[in-house]
Formats: structure tokens, C-alpha cells, sequence
């Protein structure tokens, strides 16, 4: 992490040695050779095929408040979407990220949808700059840009639903935060970690985490398992953390005075709960959604590529690629330290957190390439690049229920268009909801309908649902008067129905 000279991980007596992750087989090649960037090519082709043709479809639940209340096209709207927390949580880059699509797209799904692609490759390229940070190779980047991009939990919610970019906008500024902190950047670094503890409230544990890298980095580097220019001297320590504390504080300042959520004044499924059958019971769901994706990488390779030393995998790891296990590992017990203690369970959740998993497994995965015969190597290199593209079917059902409610709240905006256009004064609608159907005017809108309507439709126009949202009750919601349209919900659709 030396601020001054040049003497990064590609030294003569640094990690790009003969005997490191830099021989001519392994995929901890120094070089940006072309296989290395055929490989990001195709990582990148693979995302797109699994997601644009499933983004952007409509507008559900959450994304109508963050749309209406992030507005950008005054100072007075700009001040309360960047200073206030309009939607009761103080994120207030997501906001301006939905600022600016506002001010680009209007109310048009689809290219709030593409930019949620565009973050998701934002954090490709950041958690690849992060492992390079950690002295790991460009291709053991792109392995674990992989792991975490391809991961079946989260990242599809994250990019599908509109609303999901909050976990986006956060994975991206603290992989990049690591990344500048690694390579000693401080200012960069702690301007970042702001960032991404103002894009999601579980980035507070950020500082934690680097302040705890610095730590682990210092004892193995007078431990001598860590070269001398991969981490700071002691008065750089100290500035590092200080820097840290001083954005870790500036948030603080910010979020009290925003008007946001506390812990006591959230709502319930978002007050922290520290009894220990929450703690096991979150732990255990998050576990799987962070980590079976990378066993069963681990499993693939060994099956696949064969190695021939496995059991001693570790013990001939490189120090980079124990120096990143390490760090993985500490961002990912992390990362969850708050979520864990919560209530309601998401899978969003496991975005931030996976980047740790998704190092430690680029980083054993490194060093078993190694140990493994060259047939071996080409066996599970193939097959890695071509298993996303055969697995498009799976990937597509994950998303094929977002993409369901995105389609249904879209149709319903397009109706109630026509029927307000058909009459010469705004009327009441009433929406029948056929709960057994998938999905469900409640799955779409949930307690937003009001909210989606005079976004989309125009004011004035009252509707409500029947039966009532499921949560209409703790957001004080009550039915309008007498109802002069009645729209039922058959088989995806809105049909008249006599009042």
C-alpha cells in the first residue's frame, strides 16, 4: 500500500516471481494476455445474455416511490432528494442515480432497467480491480468477478428489479473504496466508503472491515508473509484510519439530520433483533445464498481439472492469495454483522458480503491451477466459459418472476391510462385482486398503487385494491368512496366489471 514509488506486486521479489501465481500455466498470469481478456469478454457476454433481454419491463412496488420522490429538475427537489430521505432511508446516491434517469428517461422502465446492467458491470470491474489491489493476477480477478457476477441469489433481484440497484450502487463504491484502499489511495479510498455507506445503510460496516484489513495486513507483513510494499508504514496506518473514521463520521452527521429511519423508529421488520435463534436462523439462509455457488466451483474443479496435490492446495498458496483469503474472509463475516440481525431476509443482502466469498475462492482456485496438469487446466477452462451460456434456462426462471410482476404493473398503468382518458372527470377505480394468481396486483404494487398511479396516470385519479394491500394497514391506507370503475384481475389482466 506505499504511496510512493512504484514497487507494487509485480517486483522481481513480489508475487510475479517464477514460482507464483505469474507461471506461464496458471491463470494467475501477470499479463493481460488475450486469454485473459477473451475470458472478461465472454464473462461480460454472458451477463448480458442472462439479463438485458429481462430488464426494464415495468415498475414494481418500491421503484414508484424511489421515481417519484427522486426528482433533480429543481433545487428545492434536488435538495430534498441528496440532503432528506424522501423514501425513509438515507441513500442518497441511489437517489440521484434515480434522479438522473429521470431526467433522461421520464417514467420509462427500460432505461431505469439498462442502468441497473450498467452498475452490475460497474461492480465486475471493481471487485477485478479489488483482487488486483491484493496483488492477485488479472485472470484470478476475472475468476472471482465471475463467482460473485454468476452467483444464483441476489444478483438477478439486484439487476431485474428496479429498486434492487441499492445493492448495486453499494457493491460498487466499496469494491472500488477497497480497491483505491489496497493500493494505498486514502483520500480516494475513504471518499468511496462515504459513497457506499450513502448508497445503503449496511456500508456502515465498511470502515470496520478496512480498518480490519489494516490490522491483519500489518501482523502478516511483520510476520514477513507479506512482501514490504503491500502494506502501509505505521504513520500511513494511522492516517488510513483516520480518513475511514472521518467519512465513517461525516455519514453519521448527514443521516441525522436527514429526517431518516432509526433503529427505534424503523419499522419492525427493520429493528435489529440480537437473539441468537435470529442470528442462526439468518446465518444459515445466508450461507447458503454467499457461499454454495463457490463449493460447488471448488467441487468442479477438483473433479474436472483434477489436481494432483489438492490436500496441500493451501500450503503452496502463494502469500497474495493468502493475503486475499484472508481479507475475503474478514469482509464476508462483515458484511452480514447487521443484516443477520434482521428480521425481514432478502437476498439483496448477499450482495456485498459475496465479494469476500468470491476472493477466497479466486484465491484457492488460484493456487489449485497450479496443481493441476495442463489437460486439466483446459478441461476447466472450457467448460467454465461455456457452463453460464448452458445454464441461460436457469438464469432466465430465476428472473421470469420479477420479470412477470414488472409486465402486470405495466399493464395495469396502460389500462387505467385508457380509462382515464375515456372519462371526462377523474373518477375512482377499484381494482379486484385475484390473490391465487401469480402474479398478484399486491405482488406488483403492494402499498404503492396510489403512488404508481399519480406518477404514471396523472393526479386526481383515486384507485384502490380489494383486497386491501397486505401491509395497507401499518402504512395507514383506507379504501377512497364509493367505487365509479370496478377492473378485475383474470388471467394477467384488467377486465370491466359492474361497480
Amino acid at each position: 500500500m506505499n504511496t510512493g514509488v512504484d514497487q507494487g506486486p509485480g517486483t522481481r521479489d513480489g508475487p510475479g516471481t517464477r514460482d507464483g501465481p505469474g507461471t506461464r500455466d496458471g491463470p494467475g498470469t501477470r499479463d493481460r494476455g488475450p486469454g485473459t481478456r477473451i475470458a472478461a469478454a465472454i464473462l461480460v457476454a454472458g451477463l448480458a445474455a442472462i439479463y438485458l433481454p429481462d430488464v426494464g419491463h415495468g415498475f414494481v412496488k418500491d421503484d414508484f416511490g424511489w421515481v417519484a420522490r427522486s426528482q433533480l429538475d429543481s433545487w428545492p427537489h434536488a435538495a430534498r432528494t441528496l440532503i432528506e430521505a424522501p423514501t425513509g432511508f438515507f441513500r442518497p446516491l441511489v437517489s440521484l442515480t434515480f434522479g438522473l434517469d429521470r431526467l433522461v428517461c421520464g417514467v420509462r422502465p427500460f432505461c431505469y432497467g439498462v442502468t441497473n446492467f450498467v452498475l452490475l458491470l460497474g461492480c465486475v470491474i471493481g471487485i477485478g480491480a479489488l483482487a488486483s489491489g491484493l496483488g492477485l493476477p488479472p485472470a484470478t480477478g476475472v475468476v472471482a468477478a465471475a463467482l460473485w457476477a454468476f452467483n444464483f441469489h441476489g444478483i438477478n433481484m439486484a439487476v431485474v428489479w428496479i429498486s434492487g440497484r441499492t445493492a448495486l450502487v453499494l457493491t460498487l463504491c466499496a469494491t472500488a473504496g477497497a480497491a483505491a484502499f489496497a493500493r494505498g489511495w486514502f483520500v480516494s479510498a475513504a471518499t468511496l466508503v462515504l459513497a457506499a455507506m450513502l448508497a445503503k445503510e449496511e456500508g456502515i460496516v465498511l470502515p470496520a472491515v478496512l480498518i480490519g484489513w489494516t490490522v491483519i495486513t500489518r501482523v502478516r507483513g511483520h510476520g514477513h508473509d507479506v512482501p514490504p510494499e503491500s502494506h502501509p508504514a505505521g504513520q500511513t496506518s494511522v492516517r488510513a484510519v483516520l480518513l475511514l473514521l472521518v467519512a465513517l463520521a461525516t455519514y453519521l452527521v448527514a443521516r441525522s439530520t436527514s429526517g431518516a429511519f432509526t433503529p427505534t423508529s424503523a419499522p419492525a421488520y427493520y429493528q435489529l433483533d440480537f437473539s441468537l435463534d435470529r442470528f442462526l436462523s439468518n446465518a444459515l439462509q445466508y450461507a447458503d445464498r454467499a457461499l454454495t455457488l463457490d463449493a460447488a466451483a471448488l467441487v468442479a474443479f477438483a473433479l474436472v481439472a483434477r489436481p494432483n496435490r489438492v490436500a496441500a492446495t493451501f500450503l503452496e498458496m502463494t502469500s497474495p492469495e493468502r493475503h486475499a483469503l484472508a481479507l475475503g474472509l474478514l469482509w464476508l463475516v462483515g458484511g452480514f454483522a447487521l443484516t443477520v440481525f434482521l428480521p425481514v431476509r432478502s437476498s439483496l443482502y448477499a450482495c456485498f458480503p459475496s465479494v469476500g466469498a468470491s476472493l477466497v475462492t479466486a484465491a484457492i482456485l488460484s493456487a489449485a491451477w497450479r496443481a493441476a496438469p495442463r489437460t486439466g487446466q483446459t478441461r476447466a477452462a472450457v467448460i467454465a466459459l461455456v457452463v453460464p451460456f448452458l445454464l441461460w434456462p436457469v438464469y432466465h426462471a430465476r428472473n421470469r418472476r420479477s420479470v412477470e410482476e414488472a409486465e402486470l404493473s405495466a399493464s395495469v398503468i396502460d389500462t387505467l391510462k385508457q380509462v382515464n382518458a375515456s372519462r371526462p372527470s377523474p373518477s375512482v377505480i377499484l381494482l379486484k385482486d385475484d390473490r391465487s394468481a401469480r402474479p398478484s396486483l399486491d405482488a406488483a404494487f403492494g402499498t404503492l398503487l396510489q403512488e404508481a398511479v399519480e406518477l404514471t396516470v396523472g393526479p386526481g385519479q383515486k384507485v384502490w385494491m380489494d383486497p386491501p394491500p397486505t401491509f395497507a394497514a401499518a402504512a395507514g391506507l383506507g379504501p377512497p368512496p364509493h367505487p365509479d370503475v370496478v377492473l378485475e384481475l383474470r388471467a394477467g389482466r384488467l377486465h370491466s366489471r359492474e361497480p
